[in-house]
């Protein structure tokens, strides 16, 4: 049931494609121990969470502004990628932990709250 669920909310996030989903089942049905994330990288892994951040620029207003917003700062195009991949992740989790849909507002409001405040 919790499977059905996750694989619900998974397919809502924007981006998120087919062997996205693939991977991270794949990923998480076959952890049985960890490993130091330095030494030990999944490949496809990195490549489905590079493709879903790159595909979210044009999809998601948010992802766009984090992604332009590490540019400024001065982040070469792979970092910033790889920090905004980051961000999504962590979006992800929040919606599997909660079991709550991906909503654009509620997933970017805290990052429109803190550029309002600097500016």
């Amino acid at each position: 049931m919790a499977s059905k669920v996750s694989s619900a909310v998974l397919c809502q996030v924007n981006g998120v494609g087919f062997w996205f989903h693939c991977s991270v089942h794949w990923l998480i049905e076959s952890v049985s121990s960890f490993t130091d994330a330095r030494h030990v990288r999944n490949r496809r892994l990195y490549d489905a969470l590079d493709q879903w951040a790159f595909c979210s620029l044009n999809n998601s207003p948010g992802a766009r502004a984090f992604y332009d917003q590490r540019r400024a700062a001065g982040d070469v195009h792979h970092q910033a990628l790889r920090a905004l991949a980051n961000r999504l992740v962590g979006i992800l989790h929040g919606c599997l932990k909660h079991q709550t849909p991906y909503n654009e507002h509620t997933a970017w409001a805290h990052r429109t709250t803190i550029d309002q405040a600097a500016a």
